[in-house]
C-alpha cells in the first residue's frame, strides 16, 4: 500500500510538472499578452480624447479682445524639485511676461513656513490679478490629486 501511495505521488508530481503547469504558463502568457493589447488600446483613446479637444472658446467676458488676439495663459508646474512649483505668465503671442517659484504652495507639511507661504500666495494673487489670464494651465512632477492643487487656485482666483 505504500508503495502505491508513492507511485501515485510520483505520478502526480509528474503529470503537474510536464503537463499542467506549462499549460497554465501558456494560458497566463497569453491572458497577459491580451492585458497588455488592451491596455494600449484604453490608454490611446485616453490620450487621444485628452488632445483632441476643440481650441479654447472665448467667453463673453472676452468681448474687448480683437479676434486675432490669442487668450492670455498662466502655466504652473506644481511639485517639489529645485525649483519648486513654478508659475509663469505668457502674453497672447507666447512671450514670457512674469513669472515667480513658489516652492512653499507645494508643500503640505506642519513645518511649512506660514509666512512665507502667505507672501507667496499674495505674490500669485497679485499676478493673477495684474494680468488677468484667460485660463491656468497645470502640469505636475508628480502625482498628486486634484483635490488638493485645484481648490488651492481657485481660493486665490475665483475660477
Amino acid at each position: 500500500m505504500v508503495l502505491w501511495n508513492e507511485q501515485r505521488k510520483l505520478i502526480l508530481q509528474d503529470a503537474f510538472s510536464k503537463f499542467l503547469l506549462p499549460s497554465l504558463e501558456k494560458e497566463a502568457r497569453v491572458l497577459l499578452t491580451w492585458a497588455k493589447k488592451w491596455l494600449l488600446m484604453e490608454c490611446r483613446k485616453q490620450l487621444w480624447n485628452r488632445v483632441s479637444v476643440a481650441p479654447y472658446q472665448r467667453n463673453e467676458h472676452d468681448a474687448g479682445l480683437d479676434e486675432e488676439t490669442a487668450p492670455r495663459m498662466m502655466a504652473c508646474c506644481w511639485g517639489p524639485g529645485n525649483p519648486a512649483t513654478t508659475f509663469v505668465m505668457l502674453d497672447s503671442s507666447g512671450e514670457l511676461l512674469d513669472w515667480m517659484y513658489a516652492g512653499s504652495l507645494s508643500l503640505y507639511s506642519k513645518n511649512v513656513d506660514l509666512q512665507r507661504k502667505k507672501d507667496e500666495t499674495q505674490c500669485l494673487l497679485k499676478s493673477m490679478t495684474d494680468h488677468q489670464p484667460h485660463f491656468i494651465v497645470l502640469g505636475a512632477a508628480n502625482l498628486i490629486p486634484s483635490s488638493v492643487v485645484f481648490p488651492g487656485l481657485s481660493r486665490l482666483y475665483k475660477l
